[in-house]
């Protein structure tokens, strides 16, 4: 059966919002799947009545960090299921949060807009689709089916230039960092996660894990290698950048810098957004702003003199971009948001929600690919919409430890894989606390996608407060997994 279309109606001044009754399932619902899993890595489809919001935001059942997930929901019930899923013609996915609410009678889909779109445009602009699911058919199957029904550019989609760099093994050095600044930190002298980015510590960890055979091809310098957010060389913790990444170019590697959208220290006022006099973050339609992002990131990548000639970016921090509602992640059933009365937030040009974020994605992309063609893109973005912005997925931090990382890390990428089918994955490796844990995720996380590790010489058993040296026998071991299965 084909989709069907869901009538919309507007409610709130704000918002649209479908209604999906048993009569147009043609079953009776009792449970509801969100295709990003939980905080707590629950991936299991939650009983009837339940919320779940989901979007550019992170709530407690979607909470993958991917940023945005498929505006989508699956249905179940009398062993059937029905996919329910937002699109919009391009331009116009403007809204940051779709929440599912499932009650005893109905399902309804609420799309907040923020204020920031006439809903009569809206209205002609957005749909919400029931795609009834098939026998046999598990539930990424019918995510993707919905999926490539709606966005079909992204599934038959293929990178003109996939490098075969680009699916080496990464070593970022976040979790070093954050080891670093625990080890070298004194009750006189608190050194800092930012200052534990610098080259001396990327230096020493790359020789250990070169001295362990662990066959890195990208190196990954995270965040605070840059002044402010106008990335440009804190040259106080990387008094060589270009140095470095062109060593390593000689060693056969390539090299990633950290770079955080909407973050606007150092950036000129006027390109920027501002609540009761607070800079809350850049504005990603503004002429001006945009001509200085295509500046940077052609500095960034390109290899002529006076460039840092790096090879792509790791896009972080995408949550952040502007809110207009009081926004509230809280524990289940008493989280969630309260629209503002007015808008306050002025735009350059026209947009919200996720369109902004697409835009500023794109002209990173756009930018990056003219400095240099085969240059990697990293995002934790896995909506098909935006299968034009970037080139590879990070399944990003694991947060709360599970019983088996793979495995939880596991159904991110099964969502990725349905949501991007042709883009790259990038396994990560942000998990602390646990050694074991740790050690073992590491050695497996190839089977995920691109192979990652993030710590060199000391692992973090407490956030902030102890750490654990790293026997070289155990970078051995995962030298001697990644090589096996590459």
């Amino acid at each position: 059966m084909i989709a069907m279309d869901v009538p919309l109606r507007s409610a709130r001044r704000t918002q649209l919002v479908g209604r999906i009754t048993p009569s147009r399932l043609a079953f009776t619902p009792q449970e509801i799947w969100c295709v990003s899993p939980s905080r707590t890595h629950r991936t299991k489809p939650y009983p009837f009545p339940q919320k779940i919001i989901m979007g550019c935001v992170e709530s407690f059942e979607s909470r993958a960090k991917f940023t945005p997930p498929p505006f989508t929901a699956v249905i179940e019930g009398q062993g059937r299921r029905s996919l329910i899923s937002v699109k919009a013609r391009p331009g116009w996915h403007r809204w940051n949060i779709v929440t599912f609410a499932a009650g005893k009678r109905e399902v309804e889909v609420i799309i907040e807009f923020e204020g920031h779109t006439p809903l009569s445009q809206a209205r002609k602009n957005v749909r919400v689709q029931l795609f009834p699911g098939r026998e046999g058919e598990t539930r990424h199957e019918l995510l993707a089916r919905g999926l490539k029904a709606q966005y079909p550019a992204a599934y038959r989609w293929r990178p003109e230039r996939r490098a075969k760099w680009w699916s080496r093994p990464i070593y970022c050095g976040v979790g070093d960092q954050a080891a670093n600044s625990i080890r070298f930190s004194t009750p006189q002298n608190r050194v800092s996660f930012a200052e534990s980015c610098n080259q001396a510590n990327y230096e020493r960890g790359l020789a250990r894990l070169v001295r362990a055979a662990v066959p890195i091809g990208t190196t990954t310098i995270d965040a605070g290698w840059s002044i402010g957010d106008t990335w440009d060389v804190d040259k106080g913790r990387w008094p060589d950048l270009r140095g470095f990444i062109d060593r390593q170019h000689a060693a056969g590697r390539r090299v990633l810098l950290w770079i955080a959208t909407w973050y606007a220290k150092g950036i000129p006022a006027e390109w920027c957004l501002f609540e009761d006099g607070r800079k809350i973050s850049v504005d990603p339609t503004h002429p001006g702003y945009r001509r200085f992002l295509a500046r940077q990131v052609h500095y960034m990548l390109s290899p002529d003199r006076g460039s840092l000639n790096a090879d792509g970016f790791k896009i972080d921090q995408l949550r952040r971009e502007p809110l207009e509602v009081d926004w509230k992640d809280q524990a289940p059933s008493s989280r969630g948001y309260r629209p503002k009365k007015k808008p306050k937030f002025a735009l350059a040009r026209d947009g919200w929600g996720a369109e902004l974020l697409y835009q500023l994605q794109k002209d990173i992309y756009r930018a990056a690919k003219a400095a240099k063609p085969d240059a990697l893109i990293n995002s934790s973005t896995v909506h098909p919409y935006f299968y034009d912005t970037f080139d590879q997925v990070r399944l990003h931090d694991i947060e709360a430890i599970p019983a088996d990382p793979v495995a939880a890390m596991g159904a991110r990428a099964d969502l990725a894989h349905a949501a991007l089918p042709h883009h790259l994955i990038d396994a990560d490796d942000w998990l602390h606390s646990d050694y074991d844990k740790w050690l073992d995720f590491t050695m497996r996380n190839h089977v995920l996608g691109v192979p990652c590790i993030f710590y060199s010489e000391h692992f973090v058993t407490e956030m902030g407060k102890r750490t654990r040296p790293i026997p070289l026998r155990d970078l051995r071991r995962i030298a001697g997994a990644w090589t096996k299965a590459l």
